[in-house]
């Protein structure tokens, strides 16, 4: 089982990454409509850091409102996966801010398309959607071994 510790220094780090994604999202949206871009490529990009957002969200609410350890190996397995999920969050916070720092430049609303349609940013959309993916994946498995003991003892007691 995993140690209280762990299971802060989880809930924290979640906290952190949801902020940084959060504001993330929002200077996308400002940007896109700033420069009244109307382009699916940026607005899938949108989208899939609001699915990472949820997924995110609900594993701090998961470990918010977890009372029950979780197994020691998906504590470790989410650990691993957040710590994938706050480079990624980074790197992107960190291209998005280098674009809000040329706001002033008319042109950049050319170089944002293009920096969406390159493969640079093709592969940022399915790093994204694999950690969304990973983080479901163990936010079932999680709610698994919450719910699943609980299903049993309800089943067992029925039939006292």
């Amino acid at each position: 089982m995993a140690d209280p510790i762990s299971i802060l220094g989880t809930a924290g780090a979640v906290v952190g990454i949801v902020d940084l994604l959060a504001k993330t999202i929002r200077r996308v949206s400002e940007l896109r409509a700033q420069w009244k871009i109307v382009d699916a490529v940026v607005a899938t990009f949108e989208l899939q850091l609001i699915a990472l957002n949820t997924a995110l969200t609900q594993i701090k609410e998961w470990t918010n409102t977890n009372t029950d350890d979780p197994h020691y190996q998906l504590s470790i397995d989410l650990d691993h996966c957040l710590s994938h999920c706050q480079l990624l969050v980074g790197i992107i916070s960190t291209e998005i801010e280098t674009l809000t720092a040329a706001e002033g430049d008319q042109s950049i609303a050319s170089k944002i398309c293009f920096l969406f349609r390159t493969q640079g940013i093709a592969e940022v959309q399915k790093m994204i959607d694999h950690v969304t993916g990973a983080l479901t994946l163990l936010l079932t498995a999680c709610n698994r071994f919450v719910v699943f003991p609980t299903l049993v003892l309800q089943h067992r007691m029925s039939h006292y």
